[in-house]
């Protein structure tokens, strides 16, 4: 009834595509001028008329438009890991850690020197894992697991990640759990040795990490059988 009315009064003899109410009520208006997100996908009048059933995903997967996959993305999105966790891997993903070569760049600091080594300049690439300090804690997590090989840059962490462990088994998905732990934990060390004026070894940082993943792991059914082979830290 409320469908033939619409018809009646508004569309005449008028194509639909062109009504233009001006004094309809907001409901009306909002329906009548959903014709320009169908013509932004491609939709004619035709199309539309001849739709007999409609997807709201499907429309907005269209104009949502195509883009390229990150290789980082299951490392955030299929995350057993805390939100500040996860969050640390979208920022270093992102490269948009306030590190002190971006902080540099702003004129907010002048020396970049990385504070875990004192040695080189602190970039996201330095962090993870190229600073000897971060790379002793990285190897040592990666051992734990079972996975013997050297630390490697950060942008060829992620393509190693992709590659080996973007599936959800077990082992994988402890891996990108221990990852972000690792992350979060390196960066915010980082963080008390600037502000704190604190610091702790890599033995006592790799420690703290395996305590965090146990303990986030004990609330995931599907971790807990490898985390009790796992109980012990890890030798740095």
């Amino acid at each position: 009834m409320w469908v033939q009315w619409i018809h009646v009064y508004y569309k005449k003899q008028n194509s639909l595509w062109s009504i233009e109410p001006k004094q309809a009520s907001w409901m009306v208006q909002k329906i009548l001028k959903a014709k320009q997100y169908f013509e932004e996908v491609g939709y004619t009048e035709e199309d539309v008329e001849g739709i007999r059933s409609f997807s709201i995903k499907t429309m907005y997967v269209k104009i949502q438009g195509e883009f390229a996959r990150v290789p980082w993305r299951k490392l955030v999105y299929n995350n057993a890991g805390l939100p500040k966790w996860i969050f640390t891997v979208f920022l270093a993903a992102h490269r948009s850690l306030l590190t002190k070569d971006r902080l540099r760049g702003w004129g907010y600091v002048e020396d970049a020197t990385c504070s875990l080594c004192n040695n080189e300049e602190e970039t996201t690439d330095h962090l993870f894992f190229s600073c000897p300090y971060s790379s002793r804690v990285w190897i040592a997590m990666l051992r734990w697991q079972g996975i013997h090989r050297q630390a490697m840059t950060w942008t060829n962490e992620i393509e190693w990640a992709e590659r080996y462990y973007k599936g959800r088994s077990t082992t994988a998905e402890l891996y990108k759990l221990i990852l972000a732990d690792s992350l979060y934990y390196i960066w915010q060390e980082r963080n008390g040795r600037i502000f704190k004026g604190e610091q702790r070894s890599e033995a006592v940082l790799s420690k703290v990490i395996t305590q965090d993943v146990h303990g986030r792991g004990a609330s995931k059914q599907r971790l807990q059988r490898r985390l009790i082979e796992l109980n012990y830290y890890p030798n740095v």
